[in-house]
């Protein structure tokens, strides 16, 4: 926590991706992105982060034209006459969204994308990092800790460093609590497991819980819990890795993708204790399949279901049966300022965003089986009802 609050309440936060040896040129490679610890230092200051740059272009100061939103405005600030510029970390991942077309008619190059914050990853993979990265950023800066939570959780499951518990302590500051000391030499999956049960305990926010999406999530769920995601398998400087049957999977396979959250005031689960077996309470439902229709094993299903004698759509993964316990109503950021949801023609015209469900107003589900008097989650989606309905079991 000391460490988080010396950025916290720094009067400036410079960041240099390329390391503090090197300014790295925009469309340059670094692996800054992969890091654990850059997260929470680049982010949790709620004044805006600077990045010192290479820029090797004449325009420094432009307007982009965005499809749903007014033009987008990117702003660098001269350092000094050797090309090294200042620009905010939320204006250089903002305009990684913008489209490389039309940047790149302005600049008057041939082609020009923002690679510096790539990481090592590439095309959609890469994508999930920087949104995720813009989620905590935008959540600290406008006061919204349901999507800043929502990004952390999935952001530092995408990362690495050379201590593997330091992925769970990096983030403390941004979920405001303290890990034991003497977690740091353990696994990291006793630092992770910590983690989600304080940060659930204290803020009621389950955020974790839709870290690998909406409509189902194959992150593998831990065994003793039955509710958290299991911590991913690091070895020092490595991409974090899930084993999903027996297939190993690069966690940024794993990871939601969207602009969808739950906001911290939506949340219908209330989180009691930060022990195991874990006491949850929350509203719960009779589950009723109305068709009877094939089920696919490997992408999401979708199909009409009841809960609590209400009909809704719901996409999902898993079995849904036994009871249903919604979590809460799901809503959605936009990448760009003032950007309507469903507007993406800013982004580049092959965005990924465009390929995941938006499923703003939909309600979170788990549905949970009961064996031997232990309640387990057995699938997870989103529900849409035709009407509300109220809290309880039908």
């Amino acid at each position: 926590m000391n460490m988080a609050n010396i950025y916290k309440f720094a009067r400036y936060v410079i960041v240099m991706i390329g390391g503090i040896a090197a300014v790295q040129s925009v469309q340059g490679s670094t692996t800054w992105m992969d890091r654990a610890w850059p997260l929470q230092e680049s982010s949790i200051n709620t004044e805006p982060s600077l990045v010192l740059i290479r820029w090797d272009f004449k325009v420094h100061d432009f307007h982009v034209p965005v499809e749903g939103a007014p033009d987008y405005h990117v702003q660098l600030k001269p350092v000094g006459n050797s090309g090294t510029y200042l620009i905010s970390l939320r204006n250089l991942l903002e305009m990684a969204i913008l489209s490389s077309t039309r940047l790149s008619a302005i600049l008057d190059v041939k082609e020009f994308r923002v690679k510096c914050l790539d990481g090592s990853r590439e095309g959609a993979a890469s994508e999930k990092l920087r949104s995720a990265l813009l989620a905590v950023i935008r959540g600290v800066q406008e006061n919204n800790d349901g999507l800043k939570w929502s990004g952390a959780w999935r952001s530092m499951l995408m990362r690495t460093s050379s201590r593997p518990s330091d992925i769970a302590y990096s983030v403390t500051g941004l979920f405001d609590v303290a890990l034991d000391l003497g977690l740091e030499d353990r696994p990291l999956d006793d630092a992770f497991r910590e983690l989600m049960r304080r940060a659930a305990a204290k803020h009621g926010n389950m955020a974790w819980l839709t870290a690998g999406g909406f409509d189902g999530s194959l992150l593998p769920r831990h065994p003793a819990s039955g509710l958290m995601p299991c911590a991913p398998e690091v070895e020092a400087h490595d991409l974090p890795v899930y084993m999903v049957g027996s297939k190993e999977m690069v966690s940024d396979q794993l990871i939601d993708g969207t602009t969808n959250y739950i906001p911290s005031k939506n949340f219908k689960v209330k989180f009691d204790t930060d022990s195991q077996p874990h006491i949850v309470c929350a509203p719960m439902y009779s589950v009723e399949r109305i068709q009877d229709i094939p089920l696919s094993k490997d992408g999401p299903n979708k199909e009409q279901i009841k809960l609590g004698g209400v009909e809704g759509l719901c996409h999902y993964r898993g079995d849904a049966k036994g009871m249903a316990v919604l979590v809460g109503e799901v809503a959605h950021w936009s990448h760009l300022p003032q950007q309507t949801s469903s507007a993406v023609g800013g982004a580049q015209s092959d965005s990924w965003e465009e390929a995941y469900l938006n499923v703003e107003g939909y309600q979170y589900v788990l549905f949970m089986s009961n064996d031997h008097n232990k309640w387990s989650v057995c699938g997870d989606g989103v529900w849409a009802p035709r009407n509300p309905i109220n809290d309880g079991i039908s």
